[in-house]
């Protein structure tokens, strides 16, 4: 079961994801697993991307009255680019105009663990997804969730599959008790 079926029982869900399918996302997709671009490229190509999918995706089915689930967003990018040297701060003032989440599910989960589960869940070699690179990424979303701790939500990624999925219906559900029929 996904968070979006078990969701679905009690309010409308649309589920997404960054990057998106516009030029510049599939182009950032290909270039995980075919040879990273450089990172300031890298960046444009984020923005590019958030400014499209939030425009054309995210927004409209806000404004139907739905709940979005988007399977990353501009904090990925600043802890991913952020690992692979671009300045933080750098990258926090290009995705400010962006608007914060309602809500960061945080999944907790040992390094090792989670390029276990990668590689069970991929074909393909992602770049990103080396083992010290998911380091830096670690410590830079430890950072993220301390400065945004109002809207992050740690769910412990240890527990199996269905107590990670109730957890993460449970944080969605108290954040948005008001628009959820339970």
């Amino acid at each position: 079961m996904s968070l979006k079926s078990s969701l679905d029982r009690k309010c409308n869900v649309y589920v997404t994801k960054e990057p998106s399918n516009t030029r510049a996302g599939l182009k950032l997709r290909k270039s995980f697993t075919e040879g990273r671009l450089p990172i300031e490229e890298e960046a444009s190509l984020f923005v590019e991307d958030r400014e499209l999918h939030l425009k054309n995706e995210v927004l409209p089915w806000l404004d139907k009255g739905f709940i979005v689930i988007t399977d990353r967003y501009y904090f990925s990018n600043i802890a991913y680019q952020g690992a692979a040297g671009m300045s933080i701060d750098k990258l926090k003032s290009i995705n400010e105009k962006f608007p914060l989440p309602n809500v960061i599910l945080y999944i907790e989960l040992d390094v090792d663990t989670a390029l276990q589960r990668i590689k069970m869940g991929r074909n393909l070699s992602d770049q990103m997804e080396k083992k010290e690179n998911i380091i830096k990424v670690k410590s830079i979303y430890e950072s993220l969730k301390n400065d945004y701790h109002d809207i992050f939500v740690t769910i412990d990624g240890s527990k199996s599959p269905l107590e990670v999925l109730k957890e993460s219906e449970k944080a969605i559900i108290k954040r948005y008790r008001n628009f959820i029929n339970i």
